[in-house]
Protein backbone atom coordinates (compact mmCIF):
# COMPACT_ATOMS: atom_id res chain seq x y z
CA UNK A 1 0.00 0.00 0.00
CA UNK A 2 2.83 2.42 0.87
CA UNK A 3 4.48 1.65 -2.46
CA UNK A 4 1.21 2.28 -4.28
CA UNK A 5 0.51 5.59 -2.55
CA UNK A 6 4.00 7.06 -2.27
CA UNK A 7 6.90 5.22 -3.90
CA UNK A 8 5.32 4.30 -7.25
CA UNK A 9 3.98 7.80 -8.11
CA UNK A 10 7.39 9.36 -7.43
CA UNK A 11 9.17 6.58 -9.31
CA UNK A 12 6.97 7.10 -12.36
CA UNK A 13 7.53 10.86 -12.20
CA UNK A 14 11.29 10.29 -12.06
CA UNK A 15 11.24 7.88 -15.02
CA UNK A 16 9.00 10.21 -17.05
CA UNK A 17 11.25 13.21 -16.43
CA UNK A 18 14.38 11.13 -17.08
CA UNK A 19 13.07 10.49 -20.58
CA UNK A 20 12.63 14.21 -21.28
CA UNK A 21 15.57 15.88 -19.49
CA UNK A 22 19.27 15.86 -20.49
CA UNK A 23 20.57 13.85 -17.52
CA UNK A 24 19.58 12.36 -14.17
CA UNK A 25 20.91 15.36 -12.28
CA UNK A 26 18.27 17.59 -13.86
CA UNK A 27 15.67 14.90 -13.14
CA UNK A 28 16.53 14.96 -9.42
CA UNK A 29 16.29 18.75 -9.26
CA UNK A 30 12.98 19.01 -11.14
CA UNK A 31 11.39 16.08 -9.26
CA UNK A 32 12.32 17.56 -5.88
CA UNK A 33 10.97 20.99 -6.83
CA UNK A 34 7.66 19.53 -8.07
CA UNK A 35 7.09 17.42 -4.94
CA UNK A 36 8.02 20.25 -2.56
CA UNK A 37 5.67 22.66 -4.37
CA UNK A 38 2.84 20.12 -4.11
CA UNK A 39 3.47 19.64 -0.39
CA UNK A 40 3.97 23.35 0.40
CA UNK A 41 0.28 24.12 1.12
CA UNK A 42 0.26 21.31 3.69
CA UNK A 43 3.17 22.95 5.52
CA UNK A 44 1.35 26.31 5.53
CA UNK A 45 -1.72 24.62 7.07
CA UNK A 46 0.49 23.09 9.76
CA UNK A 47 2.02 26.46 10.69
CA UNK A 48 -1.41 28.17 10.72
CA UNK A 49 -2.68 25.47 13.07
CA UNK A 50 0.33 25.95 15.36
CA UNK A 51 -0.49 29.67 15.56
CA UNK A 52 -4.10 28.86 16.41
CA UNK A 53 -2.96 26.46 19.15
CA UNK A 54 -0.69 29.14 20.61
CA UNK A 55 -3.56 31.64 20.65
CA UNK A 56 -5.79 29.08 22.37
CA UNK A 57 -3.15 28.22 24.99
CA UNK A 58 -4.55 30.47 27.79
CA UNK A 59 -8.01 28.94 27.39
CA UNK A 60 -6.61 25.40 27.22
CA UNK A 61 -4.43 25.97 30.30
CA UNK A 62 -7.45 27.20 32.25
CA UNK A 63 -9.39 24.13 31.13
CA UNK A 64 -6.57 21.84 32.30
CA UNK A 65 -6.76 23.39 35.76
CA UNK A 66 -10.47 22.63 35.88
CA UNK A 67 -9.81 19.02 34.82
CA UNK A 68 -7.37 18.57 37.71
CA UNK A 69 -10.15 19.06 40.24
CA UNK A 70 -10.91 15.95 42.27
CA UNK A 71 -14.32 14.35 42.54
CA UNK A 72 -15.60 15.38 39.12
CA UNK A 73 -18.77 13.61 38.09
CA UNK A 74 -19.10 11.94 34.71
CA UNK A 75 -21.44 14.71 33.63
CA UNK A 76 -18.90 17.39 34.63
CA UNK A 77 -16.14 15.57 32.72
CA UNK A 78 -18.32 15.46 29.64
CA UNK A 79 -19.05 19.19 30.02
CA UNK A 80 -15.30 19.93 30.15
CA UNK A 81 -14.82 17.81 27.06
CA UNK A 82 -17.46 19.85 25.24
CA UNK A 83 -15.73 23.02 26.46
CA UNK A 84 -12.47 21.84 24.85
CA UNK A 85 -14.29 21.26 21.55
CA UNK A 86 -15.71 24.78 21.82
CA UNK A 87 -12.21 26.22 22.33
CA UNK A 88 -10.95 24.35 19.26
CA UNK A 89 -13.88 25.67 17.21
CA UNK A 90 -13.44 29.20 18.53
CA UNK A 91 -9.80 29.34 17.41
CA UNK A 92 -10.40 27.28 14.24
CA UNK A 93 -8.02 24.53 15.36
CA UNK A 94 -8.04 21.48 13.13
CA UNK A 95 -7.02 18.31 14.94
CA UNK A 96 -6.06 16.60 11.67
CA UNK A 97 -3.61 19.42 10.88
CA UNK A 98 -1.49 18.41 13.89
CA UNK A 99 -0.51 15.04 12.43
CA UNK A 100 -1.66 14.84 8.80
CA UNK A 101 1.15 17.04 7.37
CA UNK A 102 3.81 14.73 8.85
CA UNK A 103 2.04 11.57 7.63
CA UNK A 104 1.70 13.02 4.13
CA UNK A 105 5.06 14.77 3.68
CA UNK A 106 7.50 12.28 5.19
CA UNK A 107 6.56 9.18 3.13
CA UNK A 108 6.95 11.14 -0.12
CA UNK A 109 10.30 12.62 0.87
CA UNK A 110 11.58 9.25 2.13
CA UNK A 111 10.40 7.60 -1.09
CA UNK A 112 12.38 10.14 -3.10
CA UNK A 113 15.45 9.47 -0.97
CA UNK A 114 15.33 5.73 -1.63
CA UNK A 115 14.64 6.18 -5.34
CA UNK A 116 17.75 8.33 -5.69
CA UNK A 117 19.78 6.15 -3.33
CA UNK A 118 18.93 2.64 -4.49
CA UNK A 119 16.10 2.91 -6.99
CA UNK A 120 17.75 0.51 -9.44
CA UNK A 121 18.43 3.29 -11.94
CA UNK A 122 19.53 3.50 -14.69
CA UNK A 123 17.86 0.07 -14.99
CA UNK A 124 14.08 0.54 -14.98
CA UNK A 125 11.72 -1.52 -12.79
CA UNK A 126 9.11 -2.07 -15.50
CA UNK A 127 6.62 -3.62 -13.08
CA UNK A 128 6.35 -0.26 -11.27
CA UNK A 129 5.58 1.81 -14.35
CA UNK A 130 2.09 3.03 -15.16
CA UNK A 131 0.72 2.12 -18.59
CA UNK A 132 1.07 5.71 -19.84
CA UNK A 133 4.73 6.09 -18.77
CA UNK A 134 7.33 4.93 -21.27
CA UNK A 135 10.75 3.77 -20.13
CA UNK A 136 13.59 5.82 -21.64
CA UNK A 137 16.11 3.88 -23.69
CA UNK A 138 19.01 5.35 -21.70
CA UNK A 139 19.47 7.44 -18.54
CA UNK A 140 22.67 9.44 -18.15
CA UNK A 141 23.54 9.11 -14.45
CA UNK A 142 25.40 12.42 -14.44
CA UNK A 143 24.91 16.09 -13.59
CA UNK A 144 25.56 18.42 -16.53
CA UNK A 145 27.35 15.55 -18.22
CA UNK A 146 30.36 15.81 -15.89
CA UNK A 147 29.58 14.69 -12.32
CA UNK A 148 28.99 10.96 -11.78
CA UNK A 149 25.90 10.63 -9.59
CA UNK A 150 26.57 6.98 -8.70
CA UNK A 151 29.66 7.86 -6.62
CA UNK A 152 30.32 10.23 -3.69
CA UNK A 153 31.35 13.77 -4.65
CA UNK A 154 33.17 16.02 -2.17
CA UNK A 155 32.10 19.30 -3.79
CA UNK A 156 28.40 18.40 -3.74
CA UNK A 157 28.79 17.04 -0.20
CA UNK A 158 30.17 20.40 1.02
CA UNK A 159 27.42 22.32 -0.80
CA UNK A 160 24.81 20.00 0.75
CA UNK A 161 26.20 20.69 4.23
CA UNK A 162 26.26 24.44 3.57
CA UNK A 163 22.67 24.50 2.30
CA UNK A 164 21.58 22.40 5.28
CA UNK A 165 23.06 25.02 7.61
CA UNK A 166 21.35 27.78 5.58
CA UNK A 167 18.01 26.03 5.89
CA UNK A 168 18.41 25.48 9.64
CA UNK A 169 19.63 29.05 10.15
CA UNK A 170 16.46 30.39 8.52
CA UNK A 171 14.18 28.08 10.51
CA UNK A 172 16.08 28.54 13.81
CA UNK A 173 17.70 32.01 13.67
CA UNK A 174 17.52 32.36 17.45
CA UNK A 175 19.81 29.36 18.08
CA UNK A 176 23.46 30.36 18.60
CA UNK A 177 26.59 28.30 19.25
CA UNK A 178 26.99 30.00 22.64
CA UNK A 179 23.64 28.48 23.70
CA UNK A 180 25.39 25.12 24.07
CA UNK A 181 27.02 26.26 27.31
CA UNK A 182 23.97 28.12 28.55
CA UNK A 183 22.83 26.86 31.94
CA UNK A 184 19.27 26.72 33.14
CA UNK A 185 17.57 25.63 36.33
CA UNK A 186 15.19 23.62 34.18
CA UNK A 187 17.01 20.45 33.08
CA UNK A 188 14.48 19.81 30.31
CA UNK A 189 15.01 23.33 28.94
CA UNK A 190 18.82 22.97 29.05
CA UNK A 191 18.62 19.64 27.22
CA UNK A 192 16.33 21.18 24.61
CA UNK A 193 18.73 24.07 23.98
CA UNK A 194 21.68 21.69 23.61
CA UNK A 195 19.73 19.55 21.14
CA UNK A 196 18.91 22.60 19.01
CA UNK A 197 22.57 23.67 18.92
CA UNK A 198 23.69 20.14 18.01
CA UNK A 199 21.09 20.02 15.25
CA UNK A 200 21.93 23.41 13.75
CA UNK A 201 25.73 23.15 13.88
CA UNK A 202 26.33 19.40 14.05
CA UNK A 203 23.94 18.08 11.40
CA UNK A 204 25.57 19.94 8.46
CA UNK A 205 28.98 18.50 9.40
CA UNK A 206 27.54 14.98 9.69
CA UNK A 207 25.87 15.37 6.29
CA UNK A 208 29.15 16.42 4.67
CA UNK A 209 30.95 13.40 6.13
CA UNK A 210 28.22 10.93 5.11
CA UNK A 211 27.83 12.31 1.59
CA UNK A 212 31.58 12.56 0.99
CA UNK A 213 32.34 9.02 2.14
CA UNK A 214 29.28 6.74 1.95
CA UNK A 215 26.36 8.14 -0.05
CA UNK A 216 26.27 8.84 -3.77
CA UNK A 217 26.20 12.26 -5.40
CA UNK A 218 22.54 11.73 -6.39
CA UNK A 219 21.60 11.96 -2.71
CA UNK A 220 23.84 15.03 -2.29
CA UNK A 221 22.05 16.76 -5.18
CA UNK A 222 18.66 15.78 -3.74
CA UNK A 223 19.73 17.17 -0.35
CA UNK A 224 20.93 20.45 -1.88
CA UNK A 225 17.68 20.95 -3.80
CA UNK A 226 15.40 20.12 -0.87
CA UNK A 227 17.41 22.39 1.46
CA UNK A 228 17.10 25.33 -0.94
CA UNK A 229 13.40 24.64 -1.40
CA UNK A 230 12.89 24.47 2.37
CA UNK A 231 14.77 27.75 2.83
CA UNK A 232 12.58 29.39 0.20
CA UNK A 233 9.46 27.92 1.76
CA UNK A 234 10.39 29.29 5.19
CA UNK A 235 11.08 32.69 3.61
CA UNK A 236 7.61 32.76 2.04
CA UNK A 237 5.85 31.99 5.33
CA UNK A 238 8.22 34.04 7.51
CA UNK A 239 5.33 36.29 8.59
CA UNK A 240 3.40 33.34 10.02
CA UNK A 241 6.55 31.93 11.64
CA UNK A 242 7.31 35.29 13.27
CA UNK A 243 3.75 35.49 14.58
CA UNK A 244 4.19 32.02 16.09
CA UNK A 245 7.48 33.04 17.79
CA UNK A 246 5.94 36.27 19.13
CA UNK A 247 3.03 34.31 20.62
CA UNK A 248 5.45 31.84 22.24
CA UNK A 249 7.47 34.67 23.80
CA UNK A 250 4.27 36.34 25.01
CA UNK A 251 3.10 33.08 26.60
CA UNK A 252 6.33 32.78 28.64
CA UNK A 253 5.88 36.24 30.19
Amino acid sequence: MLSTLFYNPIYNLVVFLAGHLPDFGMTIIVTTIIVKLILMPIHRIQVSNQIAMQKAKPDLDALKEKQKAKGLTQQEKQALGMEMISIYQKHNIKFSAMFLPIFVQMPYLISMYFIFYRGGLPKIAMERLYSFVSAPSDIAMTLLGTIDLNSPNLILAVIAGATQFLSLHITMPEVKLSDFKKKSKNIKESFGESMKVNLKFGLPILIIIMLATRLNAAIALYWITINLMTAGQEYLIRGKKQELKDLAVKAKK
